[in-house]
């Protein structure tokens, strides 16, 4: 994965992280994999 200007991370309760990117305009979510 390979972002353009990242602009903001986030993470919710459900341990979801979000990547703002400004240049791609779009939130990419990533989500916790169990081992």
């Amino acid at each position: 994965m390979h972002f353009i200007l990242p602009h903001g991370i986030g993470v919710d309760s459900a341990g979801n992280v979000y990547v703002a990117e400004q240049e791609g305009r779009r939130i990419q979510k990533f989500v916790p994999v169990a081992p």
